[in-house]
């Protein structure tokens, strides 16, 4: 019973353990992930625009959708949106369109075709990646 006891404590100081590593790494993960959304947010033009090509392009399911964008965003405009409708090529409709509707989104857009919306914000890919961390994290965590 002693032993069992002995064990049983021990389980649960390893746990406690384990918890408190988890917590500091998530702490540290908060800073991480608040300090990419604002260099994501602070990328010179030319690199932003890059970026944002490259995931509007990879976003696009008809070529007609609508892009939402965020109410501070200067960058994505009509002869942004002219340029994707370029690169879209032969197999999209290359009829993308600015919406007048800005939301807040703190980066990113969102694609709208009707009632069906593509949430490319920064905070939906942040959230998304940080789930992916947390999940290996976890996995490291209690391996052992």
């Amino acid at each position: 019973a002693a032993k069992d006891k002995k064990l049983h404590l021990l389980a649960a100081g390893r746990m406690d353990i384990a918890k408190e590593f988890l917590g500091g790494k998530r702490k540290i993960l908060d800073e991480v992930f608040a300090q990419a959304r604002q260099q994501l947010r602070n990328l010179p033009d030319e690199e932003y625009c890059k970026f944002m090509t490259k995931l509007m392009l990879e976003a696009v399911e008809t070529g007609d959708e609508e892009v939402i964008i965020d109410n501070e965003e200067k960058r994505i405009d009509q002869k942004f949106i002219k340029q994707i409708n370029r690169e879209l090529g032969p197999a999209y409709k290359g009829n993308l369109t600015l919406a007048d509707e800005k939301q807040n989104l703190g980066g990113g857009f969102i694609l709208k075709r009707g009632k069906i919306k593509n949430n490319v914000s920064f905070d939906v890919l942040l959230t998304k990646a940080r789930k992916e961390l947390e999940i290996e994290l976890a996995k490291e965590l209690f391996e052992n």
